[in-house]
């Protein structure tokens, strides 16, 4: 049974929040919900690591830049 308490919290977290914390909200919990295989999370881990090893990597500022603008529009 989920926790009554973290409920309200969240609850009065969206109920403050601005428009893109709602956005990304939305979006974190479409994804929760999208239902990936473990075959599809295991590739979508090879596919980090491989990401990482060659250097394909960005700053803390700059993937924060770019999520900013997937949750806008």
């Amino acid at each position: 049974m989920p926790d009554q308490n973290l409920k309200d919290k969240l609850h009065k977290l969206i109920d403050e929040a601005d428009e893109d914390f709602l956005h990304l909200v939305q979006e974190a919990a479409a994804h929760y919900y999208a239902g990936e295989t473990q075959e599809e999370l295991d590739a979508g881990i090879l596919e980090a690591e491989e990401d990482i090893r060659v250097g394909r990597i960005y700053s803390l500022e700059e993937a924060r830049a770019m999520a900013m603008t997937w949750f806008k529009g």
